[in-house]
């Protein structure tokens, strides 16, 4: 990246000392990003304050999806399930995600093709729709593109490793 501020300064010293200052500046930088970015986060999906381990992350991650996705609280031995393979490193986020929406449960709701790609948006990138995202989406399922495949399409984004990321899993 460019930083003017600091050019006259950065000229004055020598050309590894430069490069050095440059990339101690853009860690920084991603550092600060990378704070934010998880606040955010936090912030959007509601992370209780009384999480404090990674077990209680990974269940109120299970339980999200079952609110969001299924639209009703989880079952104990459902929520186990979930929550142990996350925790394990048997499942992972991606793995999660499309388990609710390739259930039979969801499958029964017959969901349209655009009330599909809004749930995605909202469950897994925690945001509205974007209208050339949702013209995007829409025009591939249209076209004859399994839902599989844009629900890949969303799980495997920087937006949803961050998400999963926030909730201590993979």
């Amino acid at each position: 990246g460019s930083y003017p501020a600091y050019q006259s300064r950065i000229s004055a010293i020598s050309f590894p000392e430069q490069r050095s200052l440059m990339r101690y500046l853009g860690s920084l930088k991603k550092a600060v990003v990378g704070i934010l970015t998880a606040a955010i986060f936090m912030s959007i999906f509601s992370v209780p304050v009384s999480a404090t381990t990674r077990e209680e992350y990974a269940a109120q991650f299970v339980e999200r999806m079952y609110t969001m996705v299924l639209g009703r609280t989880s079952d104990a031995y459902g929520r186990n399930y979930w929550t142990s393979g996350l925790l394990n490193g048997q499942l992972t986020g991606a793995d999660c995600a499309i388990g609710f929406f390739e259930s039979d449960e969801y499958k029964a709701k017959n969901k349209s093709d655009e009330q599909y790609v809004r749930a995605l948006y909202s469950v897994i990138l925690g945001r509205s729709v974007d209208p050339e995202g949702l013209t995007t989406w829409l025009s591939y399922l249209a076209g004859g593109t399994p839902r599989l495949y844009v629900l890949g399409g969303f799980v495997n984004s920087n937006e949803y490793t961050s998400i999963c990321n926030s909730y201590g899993i993979t």
